[in-house]
């Protein structure tokens, strides 16, 4: 028997799927399980072939085998990563018993203390010590002052001193000392945000638990999706995201607790991090068909963005993460990011773009998906390189601008009389000039939160010559005379403060002038929830067409 040739087989078949198929792939998966030394090379790829034919199984039997292969090669790593040598050709691959170097939030690296204890180090370098150096009197009483100065310790020693590590056997306990006396020293969460990111401290960390590797991280199920067919790779966009099909539920604690920590763990072991996952406060688990499950993240109050509805996502298929990213919700327009992770590019991409597209729209109907420049190769080489913006083409996303959609029409009829043609870099460049819109049965369009922000500074400058204390005043009095007396008096911290930061928005509209109390009550409602339910924020701005329709006529009045 030969691993390489076998491998090779069954990496040719994975994208081949019917009864034809299955049983050779299953007897193939069955003799690589006696191989029990495979080298790197090898054990990398059969790693990655492994996490793909668990997200699409041709057979209970395969789906069972791959977990099992999953845990055996997970002690193999674990072997491997004792060999200095060999440990240093899978490190930052995020497999099991490896490390992987990254710049984690300052919550983030709170989470990955609490997870992970002695397995977190910071990184140290001369940089980042010449950057904390002048600051650590921040962190000490004035009878400690002295001792910075002491010749005999340098800003290194004096933390580990006060970390109570002075001999760096527990380098976590100095992450956590540092944490902690950033928030004492800075109340403001948005300072220590700021410190900390001027700071950029990298930790090492080491993915040894169960289910924090890219091995391991799966949320298994008792009924995967078998893959009996051919993979799908077209689809109709329009006619499958507006079907009524998913099943939408909300996790209990215990649940919603393990598919957050999966979403870091997932981020984590490919060196990302996303807002909406590291500060989730709700998970909606939308189940939307073919094995495929979108967990969205609702972020904490505090977190939240003051217009738009933040919401990330980490989408599994068969309970393995195949993917990341978020959608921004204003009113019925949702801008969508998405990541495929590498290991499936190869399955059905279209499909689980478009499955994530139908999550969003069965939780926030949305009218209209947009898609920011970036994501097709603005200031991103690597979107111009792969060709992105012709997977948008082909899910139906199209340019607003006009001059752009006609060289983009030019190019389908070149590349359909030349198979082998490809854009030029240069007109590739071109289309990221504007964003992309997938219009979901109409043509919907809504001011956008960056216009109306410039909307409110003009409209402050006008109105009170800049004074920001003033306006905010006025417009807490202004919705507030609308409403009935102690209307508010027992909403909540966070609820208070929604309705404070809104109130400009609202206020600069003046389209109270016209309305009733109830009209006002409809609009406060909705500016509370901001501040506690998001999603239900979203739909109470969503059906508030008067509201919406002051929006546009505020931009016509101030932006020009």
């Amino acid at each position: 028997m030969n691993f390489n040739r076998i491998l090779g087989e069954l990496t040719k078949l994975r994208t081949s799927f019917g009864p034809e198929f299955s049983d050779r792939k299953q007897s193939l998966l069955q003799t690589l399980t006696k191989f029990r030394k495979p080298n790197i090379k090898q054990l990398m790829q059969y790693h990655e072939l492994l996490l793909f034919m668990m997200a699409y199984p041709d057979s209970l039997g395969v789906y069972q085998t791959t977990i099992k292969e999953l845990h055996r090669i997970s002690k193999v790593l674990r072997t491997v990563s004792l060999n200095k040598n060999a440990a240093t050709r899978i490190e930052e691959t995020g497999m099991a018993h490896t490390s992987v170097t990254v710049p984690p939030s300052l919550n983030g690296c709170e989470w990955l203390i609490d997870t992970l204890g002695k397995a977190v180090a910071p990184v140290w370098d001369s940089e980042l010590i010449e950057k904390i150096g002048p600051q650590l009197s921040l962190f000490a009483l004035p009878s400690e002052m002295d001792g910075l100065t002491n010749n005999n310790f340098d800003a290194l020693d004096w933390m580990r001193i006060k970390a109570g590590d002075e001999k760096n056997k527990q380098p976590h306990l100095l992450l956590k000392w540092l944490i902690i006396s950033i928030k004492t020293a800075f109340p403001d969460q948005q300072q220590q945000d700021q410190f900390w990111e001027q700071l950029s401290v990298s930790t090492l960390v080491k993915l040894n638990e169960q289910g924090l590797s890219r091995t391991l991280n799966f949320l298994e199920t008792q009924n995967p999706f078998i893959q009996n067919s051919s993979l799908i790779r077209s689809i109709d966009v329009q006619s499958y995201i507006n079907q009524s099909d998913c099943v939408i539920s909300q996790p209990n604690a215990l649940r919603s607790n393990a598919v957050i920590n999966s979403g870091r763990a997932a981020l984590l072991a490919r060196g990302r991090e996303t807002d909406p996952v590291t500060y989730a406060e709700k998970i909606t688990e939308v189940n939307v068909g073919r094995g495929l499950t979108v967990y969205l993240f609702t972020m904490r109050p505090e977190r939240r963005l003051p217009l738009e509805n933040y919401t990330g996502f980490v989408a599994y298929r068969n309970g393995v993460p195949v993917g990341y990213g978020g959608g921004w919700i204003f009113g019925f327009r949702c801008e969508i990011g998405v990541n495929i992770f590498e290991t499936f590019r190869g399955g059905e991409n279209y499909l689980l773009f478009a499955g994530i597209m139908k999550a969003y729209n069965a939780v926030f109907n949305v009218k209209r998906f947009s898609v920011a420049p970036y994501q097709f190769g603005e200031d991103n080489h690597e979107g111009i390189q792969t060709g992105a913006y012709w997977f948008y083409y082909k899910l139906g996303f199209r340019s607003a601008n006009k001059e752009i959609a006609a060289i983009a029409e030019k190019e389908v009829l070149k590349m359909k009389k030349n198979k082998n043609y490809r854009s030029s870099e240069k007109t590739l460049l071109k289309f990221t000039e504007s964003p992309l819109y997938f219009n979901n049965g109409q043509n919907y369009s809504i001011t956008e939160p960056n216009v109306l922000g410039i909307c409110i500074s003009r409209w402050i400058t006008s109105k009170f010559s800049g004074d920001h204390k003033a306006a905010l005043n006025y417009s807490i009095n202004y919705i507030s005379n609308k409403l009935p007396a102690g209307f508010a008096k027992k909403w909540r911290k966070e609820e208070k403060q929604s309705f404070k930061s809104l109130a400009p928005l609202i206020a600069m509209t003046q389209c109270l002038d016209t309305m009733n109390e109830q009209a006002a009550i409809e609009i406060a409602e909705m500016m509370r929830q901001k501040g506690n339910d998001e999603i239900k924020h979203s739909v109470l701005l969503q059906n508030n067409y008067p509201l919406i329709s002051a929006f546009k006529d505020s931009a016509k009045k101030y932006v020009r």
